[in-house]
C-alpha cells in the first residue's frame, strides 16, 4: 500500500484574504522513489458536531478538492499546491489530503461518510 511508504504533510495558511491548502509528499524508501502518485488536497470544516459523529462527508466541499500528479523522491519533498479557497462560512478549517498511485478525479473513499484523509492543524476563518 502506497500510504505506508509515503510521508505526507498537509499544510494550511491564511493568505491574501483566502486560505491556501497544499501538501508535501516524500518517499520513505528508495524502492518507491520515482513512483508517480496522485495527491489530493481539500478544505475540511472542523465542525465539532460533524467530527464527533464521524460525518466527514458533510465536512467536505467538492469545490475545494484539488489534485496533482507528482513523482516521489527520498531526498526532497514534492509539493502539491498551494490552492486558494475561500470558505462559505466562518469557522475552523483544516487541509485534508490523501495519496494513491491511481489517477482519479476523486480520491478513493471520497463518497464514504467515514473518510477524512490526513489532516493539518486548523485555522480560524475569517
Amino acid at each position: 500500500m502506497i500510504n505506508d511508504t509515503v510521508q505526507v504533510r498537509p499544510c494550511i495558511k491564511k493568505e491574501n484574504g483566502q486560505i491556501a491548502v497544499s501538501a508535501e509528499v516524500k518517499a520513505f524508501s528508495a524502492e518507491i522513489a520515482g513512483t508517480d502518485v496522485t495527491v489530493w488536497v481539500w478544505l475540511m470544516d472542523l465542525d465539532p458536531d460533524l467530527i464527533d459523529s464521524q460525518q466527514y462527508h458533510l465536512t467536505r466541499d467538492p469545490s475545494t478538492l484539488n489534485s496533482c500528479r507528482v513523482t516521489l523522491d527520498t531526498h526532497q519533498a514534492r509539493e502539491c499546491g498551494p490552492f486558494f479557497v475561500e470558505p462559505a462560512e466562518p469557522g475552523r478549517y483544516t487541509t485534508a489530503t490523501t495519496v494513491k498511485k491511481d489517477d482519479e478525479v476523486y480520491p478513493p473513499g471520497w463518497s464514504s461518510p467515514s473518510f477524512s484523509g490526513t489532516l493539518s492543524p486548523g485555522v480560524d476563518w475569517p
